[in-house]
């Protein structure tokens, strides 16, 4: 078996969803959230599967969750409002 590093694991999510998106018929962008080695949220496009110009690969968080702290209180995610 072949083991990837935690990078090229990522990358290689990205491009999974990425051809995700493709086969639905949307862009082919995938997006991957990593904190650490830690995967948070993975998805591909949907701007046009949704008829919606915000619906980009890039996960959608709700704001009790880019608000609290993920590695202690020097380390925020911040909400995009």
């Amino acid at each position: 078996m072949i083991e990837f590093s935690p990078k090229e694991r990522f990358m290689r999510l990205a491009i999974e969803k990425a051809r995700e998106a493709r086969a639905a018929g949307d862009y082919a962008i995938g997006a991957v959230v990593v904190i650490g080695d830690v995967i948070l949220a993975a998805s591909g496009n949907r701007v046009k599967l949704d008829h919606d110009p915000t619906q980009h690969a890039d996960p959608d968080f709700p704001d009790e969750f880019l608000s609290r702290p993920v590695l202690g209180p020097e380390v925020r995610v911040k909400s995009r409002s």
